[in-house]
């Protein structure tokens, strides 16, 4: 139950009068936004050349590049961003979550969080781990991540 709840309170806009976005809508949003991209900016040519690159029909060629483009903001779920705000800490500390402190207050942006982790990520759960796949889970972290 504990880990069905924090995904609630899980943040990355803060508005005002305590109000909140939670990441997992802002992550799902952003990947509609590439979706619309996808569908309504880039031409046929630009859309077949992703294919191509991808080995993948333009269906699937959308759905994985909005999936990961939607993954950008992952970094938001660490310690040192959800801490930047006492209201949010409070109800996922009551959800169950702890804080090390180490990370409280730390300067690690999310974008560098979201490069490390997706790059950790895709070499296990893809497989690329070996020189050439390695080098290419570590530039996607990084570009998805918006740079180290």
């Amino acid at each position: 139950m504990v880990e069905q709840a924090i995904h609630r309170f899980l943040w990355a806009k803060l508005g005002k009068n305590d109000l909140y976005r939670p990441l997992i809508c802002h992550l799902i949003d952003v990947a509609l936004v590439a979706q619309g991209l996808w569908d309504n900016a880039l031409t046929d040519s630009i859309r077949r050349h992703y294919c191509s690159l991808l080995d993948l029909p333009p269906e699937q060629a959308r759905a994985l590049l909005s999936f990961r483009i939607g993954l950008r903001d992952l970094g938001k779920a660490s310690p040192a961003f959800q801490s930047r705000d006492a209201s949010p800490v409070e109800r996922l500390a009551a959800a169950g979550l702890t804080f090390p402190k180490v990370f409280v207050g730390s300067r690690w942006r999310h974008g560098t969080v979201t490069a490390r982790a997706l790059d950790g990520l895709l070499q296990e759960e893809t497989g690329l781990g070996t020189s050439h796949s390695r080098v290419v889970a570590e530039a996607y972290g990084t570009i998805v991540g918006g740079g180290l």
